[in-house]
């Protein structure tokens, strides 16, 4: 069977009302991931990068400038091979034993155009890197590392 991904994500619905929840869904995959390590020192790191380049000359007029990225970093289990099969499996049931219902992250491509993934991960003793780009796109992730 395959997933048409654009058709997938259009069909996804996300309110006015929920527009973080693309963000939420990737703070719990970090949670998920530094439980999956089962480390005691997990760390997320949430950066919120806006667009100042239109922003205006008198500080007290000044309204919060939109903002155009997020970053979400952590030090959890990564992108191993049976996480980036689950990642790369629409509707995956791999985390329905904590409440995941394998959509989170088509919500992430709801919002926004793509997602950059760069993830660190051992194999054997071994630090492995995987990146690769999700993206609104009929293969979904590409440039894949």
């Amino acid at each position: 069977m395959k997933i048409d991904i654009r058709g997938r994500v259009d069909n996804l619905k996300l309110s006015p009302s929920h527009h973080l929840r693309p963000v939420f869904e990737a703070i719990v995959n970090s949670i998920h991931a530094i439980n999956d390590r089962g480390i005691s020192n997990g760390r997320i790191t949430i950066v919120v990068a806006r667009d100042t380049f239109q922003g205006v000359m008198r500080e007290e007029l000044r309204r919060s400038d939109p903002v155009v990225d997020f970053e979400i970093r952590d030090n959890g289990i990564g992108f191993n091979e049976e996480n980036f099969d689950s990642f790369s499996t629409s509707d995956s049931r791999y985390k329905a034993e904590h409440g995941g219902k394998g959509i989170g992250r088509l919500l992430w491509l709801k919002a926004f155009s793509r997602v950059v993934v760069n993830s660190v991960f051992e194999v054997n003793g071994e630090h492995l890197r995987r990146t690769f780009d999700f993206a609104y796109s009929e293969a979904g992730v590409e440039n894949n590392k």
